[in-house]
């Protein structure tokens, strides 16, 4: 079957797309086979794949989502469950659900939760700031944003779910 820029589907590019394209979004298939959006979706259309059941949402699901949220990333997350990253993030948007990550999780975390669990407890104990950072090697100013909350860790986004 010839594309509308002339290349044919060979007959492997042809089965992997029938594969693909029951899980995946032909957007994504599209990428996958290195074809254009225009051609895979005349190729679901002469293969007569009709339109695909969506996966409909079970409470169990919902509960999986939830329990994820902020501890994988929208990708894992999709893995996880078996479902688009596209459909992950509608479903936490429509739930009020905040996919962020904070503390060590998040991808432009510097220092550890427990570096910041330290500073902390310092600070409790009577160390001022200047000492933490001197001896902790961190700069005085990341100290205070420990010291007074302005950084939250894993157990601080644990606890604020269940606020």
């Amino acid at each position: 079957m010839k594309c509308n820029n002339g290349t044919s589907w060979t007959p492997f590019e042809i089965e992997q797309f029938k594969s693909l394209a029951n899980s995946l979004p032909l957007r994504e298939v599209a990428a996958l086979l290195n074809r254009s959006f225009s051609s895979v979706r005349a190729m679901s259309y002469r293969l007569q794949l009709g339109k695909r059941s969506v996966k409909s949402w079970s409470a169990f699901d919902e509960g999986e989502l939830r329990g994820y949220a902020g501890l994988y990333s929208a990708e894992e997350i999709a893995c996880k469950l078996g479902r688009s990253v596209y459909s992950i993030k509608g479903k936490a948007k429509q739930l009020g659900i905040q996919l962020y990550q904070v503390g060590e999780r998040h991808h432009c975390a510097i220092h550890s939760d427990e570096d910041v669990t330290l500073c902390r407890q310092l600070y409790d104990a009577g160390v001022t700031p200047k000492v933490i950072a001197e001896k902790m090697e961190i700069s005085h100013g990341t100290v205070n944003n420990f010291i007074f909350r302005h950084r939250l860790t894993a157990n601080d986004q644990a606890w604020r779910k269940f606020k």
